[in-house]
């Protein structure tokens, strides 16, 4: 069973983001954490592929099924910002974080 209207919110893209512990990263060599951010960077283009084809698949898989897609540009989004806003705020709370948030809203 799946719902008769799927919209494209864009809320979530590849690559999504790496997290790793404080307290694990601060006891690791310093080479050992520029292996994990050069592995980091390297991954990006092949799980953007990745994610392009699960979701060609997913999307299929829904049309079939006789779900509307609604595409993006049909989308108000200013509604799903709004509504996300006190969830920035709550965690965007160093510079380092706003810094990559305001690149991430830059790509729109």
């Amino acid at each position: 069973e799946s719902a008769p209207v799927s919209s494209e919110t864009m809320h979530v893209m590849s690559p999504e983001v790496l997290v790793f512990s404080k307290k694990v990263w601060d006891t690791l060599q310093p080479q050992e954490q520029a292996a994990i951010r050069k592995a980091a960077k390297d991954s990006v283009a092949y799980y953007q592929k990745l994610w392009e084809a699960k979701e060609r698949d997913a999307r299929a898989s829904i049309a079939k099924a006789g779900v509307k897609i609604v595409p993006a540009a049909e989308i108000d989004r200013k509604s799903f910002v709004d509504a996300e806003k006190p969830v920035w705020d709550k965690y965007m709370t160093t510079p380092e974080i706003r810094g990559v948030v305001q690149e991430i809203v830059n790509t729109r």
